[in-house]
C-alpha cells in the first residue's frame, strides 16, 4: 500500500491535466502547437505584437526557455506541467489580469523587480525617463536623489544602481507598495532609504536634492471609462 496510494494519486493527477489540456484544445506539447493555442486564445484580447512578447515572457518563466529557443525549435516538446501552467496563465490572461502581475516580477532596466496588486506596473515610458536621468548623470558622484510616489520601487532602484556613490530616497503613500519596494531593495543589494508620505501633506521641505524625480499615477477619474480593463480591474486604486 505505500507504493499503490502514492502511485495512484499521480496517476490521477495525470489524468487531471491530460483531461484539461484535451479540454483546452491543445494539440500538442509541441511548442509551434502551443503558440499557435496562445495566438488563437488571446487574439481578441491582444494585438499581435503583444500576444508574441506574452509567449517569450511564458516560456522563459514557466520552461526557462528563451525566445530564440522557442522560434528555432518549433517541434520540441515540454512536459505536462509546464503546458498546464502556460495554459492557466493564458486563462488570466483572457480576464485581462496582466502578465506582469501573474509571474509576480517585471524587468526594468536589467534589474528583476517583484510586483503585485500593490504596486503600478512600470510603462516603457518611465524606463525612458529613468534612462535619460542615469544618462544625464553617469558622470557624477554622489548625487543626493528623492522619488516621490515610488511604487515598486524602480526609479529608485534603478538611480542607485547605475549613478555611483548616490544617496536615494524614496517615498510613497502605500504602506504595501513600500513593501514590495524594501523586498526589492534588500533581494538587489541596494542602499534606497524608504519611507511613508503623503505628497500632497508632509513632503520633506528642509532637505536639498540634487535630483527629484516623480512619476505618479495621474488618471482622473473621469478619464476611468476609457481606460483598459487589465488597469483597471487589477493595478491599485490608490
Amino acid at each position: 500500500s505505500y507504493i499503490f496510494y502514492p502511485l495512484l494519486s499521480f496517476f490521477f493527477v495525470f489524468l487531471q491535466k491530460q483531461i484539461y489540456i484535451k479540454i483546452m484544445r491543445v494539440k500538442s506539447n509541441k511548442i509551434k502547437d502551443i503558440v499557435s493555442y496562445a495566438y488563437d486564445e488571446l487574439k481578441n484580447t491582444y494585438d499581435k505584437e503583444e500576444i508574441k512578447s506574452i509567449i517569450f515572457i511564458l516560456f522563459q518563466q514557466f520552461t526557462h526557455l528563451n525566445s530564440a529557443f522557442v522560434l528555432a525549435f518549433q517541434e520540441k516538446t515540454i512536459n505536462e506541467s509546464e503546458l498546464l501552467n502556460i495554459i492557466l496563465t493564458i486563462k488570466d490572461l483572457k480576464h485581462n489580469k496582466p502578465i506582469q502581475q501573474i509571474i509576480g516580477k517585471v524587468d526594468f532596466l536589467n534589474l528583476s523587480l517583484s510586483i503585485n496588486e500593490y504596486t503600478l506596473i512600470p510603462r516603457p515610458e518611465t524606463e525612458e525617463m529613468t534612462k535619460m536621468i542615469i544618462d544625464e548623470n553617469k558622470e557624477e558622484k554622489g548625487r543626493k536623489i528623492i522619488d516621490i510616489c515610488c511604487g515598486s520601487g524602480c526609479i529608485a532602484l534603478s538611480l542607485s544602481k547605475n549613478i555611483k556613490d548616490s544617496k536615494v530616497f524614496a517615498c510613497d503613500i502605500s504602506k504595501e507598495a513600500l513593501e514590495v519596494a524594501k523586498e526589492n531593495n534588500k533581494k538587489l543589494n541596494l542602499n534606497v532609504e524608504f519611507f511613508l508620505c503623503d505628497v500632497l501633506k508632509d513632503i520633506p521641505s528642509n532637505e536639498e536634492f540634487d535630483i527629484i524625480v516623480s512619476n505618479p499615477p495621474y488618471v482622473r477619474n473621469s478619464e476611468k471609462e476609457f481606460m483598459q480593463k487589465n488597469v483597471l480591474d487589477y493595478e491599485p486604486a490608490l
